[in-house]
């Protein structure tokens, strides 16, 4: 299996992979930890034909250098973290496996999970509920009242991409993305990144939990920033400004 050709044949477009020995692919991708090192995942084709995403162990030794999984609690909450992306933990190796057909969204939910196990203040908050996007939903029922949109929208040729608000009536449309953390500051750079590469016409906003409350990393901030079209630094920004600007770009 033609592990570059599988990837070219996604929306990871921008992904490459470099053998190393034996048959495993060390994934060349914009994913990166908080401090801008690139992520260490690896890609290898199982002997049944599909595709095991791992790390070698560099996860839970990255999360070793602040945080101690020395209670049972701590243990758990990581293992429920793992379980709930379909992944395992072989001894400090966590393993994600999907078929080739996925091999794209097993990536972003791979990346997705090493974020949560290399996050000290996530993991130590994973069972606290985060209201940010409830909140964004209730601002955009409440503020942009009269404007067509469309909510968890996925382009029929970018299917692995969701776009969480759609809006209708521009010159082209507006996409808006929700940002609450580094994850998804990085998920929604790629995704604009990626349309823009293949030509399709859209305007990007982003609106961030909070600009300044460090949980987002400035790598990731200034990345995203670089690369949407309108950036709202909070909720409160967007809920007291963005009428403004749909009503200046939606007649």
């Amino acid at each position: 299996m033609d592990i570059n050709n599988l990837l070219q044949n996604t929306p990871g477009t921008l992904f490459r992979a470099e053998e190393q020995n034996n048959g495993i692919y060390q994934l060349i991708a914009p994913l990166f930890h908080e401090d801008g090192d690139m992520m260490s995942i690896y890609i290898e084709e199982s002997n049944d034909g599909n595709i095991k995403i791992f790390d070698n162990g560099m996860s839970l030794m990255r999360l070793s250098y602040t945080f101690d999984i020395d209670t049972d609690n701590k243990a758990k909450i990581l293992n429920d973290i793992i379980l709930a992306k379909n992944a395992e933990n072989y001894e400090g190796n966590i393993c994600l496996t999907v078929s080739p057909e996925q091999i794209y969204t097993g990536i972003m939910t791979y990346s997705q999970l090493v974020n949560q196990i290399c996050g000290l203040d996530i993991l130590s908050r994973e069972s606290i509920a985060d209201l940010f996007y409830e909140n964004l939903s209730s601002v955009i029922e409440n503020t942009l009242t009269g404007y067509i949109y469309d909510k968890d929208v996925t382009l029929p040729e970018y299917r692995e991409m969701k776009i969480d608000y759609v809006f209708r009536g521009a010159d082209k449309p507006i996409y808006l993305f929700g940002v609450k953390d580094t994850n998804k500051a990085q998920q929604t750079t790629i995704c604009c990144l990626q349309l823009a590469q293949n030509n399709i016409p859209f305007k990007s906003v982003a609106v961030f939990n909070n600009l300044d409350n460090g949980i987002i990393t400035k790598f990731a901030r200034n990345t995203l920033m670089n690369t949407v079209g309108k950036v709202f630094s909070d909720l409160d920004g967007f809920k007291e400004h963005g009428q403004n600007y749909f009503k200046s770009e939606i007649a």
